[in-house]
This record gives structure tokens, sequence and C-alpha cells, in this order.
């Protein structure tokens, strides 16, 4: 597995980086990541509409990071999401004491947030927020997921092995209800064995790409293993 970080500072050390191209970049990537949690968040815990939980969380990262919100966190006394989950319960406490400034964010745009599709979940699963700690960390194992997938398919894209993402993505994304090696051998005209080397293939890199996204989301070796126990339950 090797050290930690890798090749590069991790977004939560960038944070505190005097290169303002790595604040940006780390800014650019926690925002990425931290977007639907929060949304959810504010909708389900503290009861909001979809307008106003979408506005609240654009104003809560805009004003983070005109601010230097996110760089008061210190590695090694919590979690960064736990960190970020209290600062944006006191934003939305304090948010109708005060007037926002202009929104400047530093030339960080907001992330596009597909609102539909998380209240159509919300319809679905039901606006439960008795426990905002558990479905705020779901919905940061979600994000994280769905950035790791997407970056694992413009890989096999990029390395000509399609073919191996459409098996991963048949087996883990579609139905379970019929996802046997036979049934996605029959659907994509390829033998079991070759379905089982695929898939094989494609577990090992998805795997490297969540732990890749993690390292770049933590700030040492202890809490990269918590985050990979949580997310990919296993121990390094």
């Amino acid at each position: 597995m090797g050290g930690f970080p890798t090749t590069r500072a991790s977004a939560i050390l960038g944070l505190h980086s005097p290169d303002p191209n790595v604040r940006s970049r780390s800014l650019g990537q926690l925002t990425r990541l931290y977007w639907r949690p929060v949304y959810k968040h504010v909708r389900l815990r503290w009861r909001k509409t979809p307008d106003e939980a979408q506005e609240i969380a654009q104003e809560f990262f805009l004003h983070s990071i005109d601010a230097g919100t996110f760089q008061a966190y210190e590695p090694g006394r919590a979690l960064f999401r736990t960190f970020l989950r209290v600062c944006l319960d006191r934003f939305v406490v304090d948010l109708a004491r005060r007037n926002l400034s202009k929104k400047r964010g530093q030339g960080i745009a907001p992330v596009s947030l597909d609102i539909e599709m998380l209240e159509s979940e919300i319809r679905r699963d039901g606006p439960d927020a008795s426990d905002p700690e558990r479905m705020f960390e779901e919905e940061w194992v979600k994000s994280l997921v769905g950035i790791a997938v997407e970056s694992l398919r413009v890989a096999c894209n990029e390395k000509g092995k399609e073919e191996h993402f459409r098996v991963f993505e048949r087996w883990y994304l579609g139905s379970r209800n019929d996802a046997t090696y036979a049934t996605i051998a029959a659907e994509l005209h390829l033998s079991v064995s070759t379905v089982m080397n695929r898939l094989a293939y494609a577990r090992r890199e998805f795997r490297a790409v969540v732990l890749e996204v993690l390292r770049d989301l933590t700030s040492s070796e202890q809490e990269l293993r918590a985050e990979a126990q949580t997310v990919l339950g296993i121990e390094l």
C-alpha cells in the first residue's frame, strides 16, 4: 500500500497550503464530495424545502471558502466530515442572524447537484432524520462511491477495457435479483470464466480508486485506515 500520503498532499492537508492553486484544488475536491450529504442534511435535519436546502448548501460552501472555515480543521482531533457537519449546523443556526456578504468564493464554482434525483431518493426512503450523524455518513459514502465509479468508468475507457466496466456495472449497479455470472455472460455474449476474470479486475481497480480518493480526503494513515474500514469494510 505504501505510506501516506502518496504522490501529493491530500485535499485536507492542502487546505493549509500557502499555494493558492493547491488550496483551490483542495476546496474543489471537498466541495465535490460533500455537496450531496450537505444538501440532504439541511433538507431533512433542518426541515427545509428543496429550494431552501439548495440555497443554504451553496451559501455554506461559498461562505466557508470566503471565511476560511475549512482551514480551521485540525487533523487528529476529529474526522473532517464530522468537523464539516458541525460547521454546517452552526451555519444554519446562525444564518437567520446575519446577512451574508457578496458571494465571492475565490473562484470556486459550486458542483452541479441533481436535486431531482436526491428528492426522488427522499420520497422513496422517507424523510427520516432521526439520526443525522448516520444519515450524513451514509450520504458521504454514496457520494464517494459515485465519484469512484465514475473514475473507474473513465479509467476503463482509457485502457480499452469498457467490457470490464460493463461487467462491474451489471454486477454491482444493476438489479441484483438476477445478477449471476451466467446471466451476465449471456447478456454480454461472454463465457462465464471471462465474466469472472473481468469482474475480478474491475473489483481490484475499484478498490484502488476508492483508496486513492480516500487518500486525497484524509490527513493521516490512521484516518485512511478508519475510512477504508467504513467504505470498503477492509483493514489496511
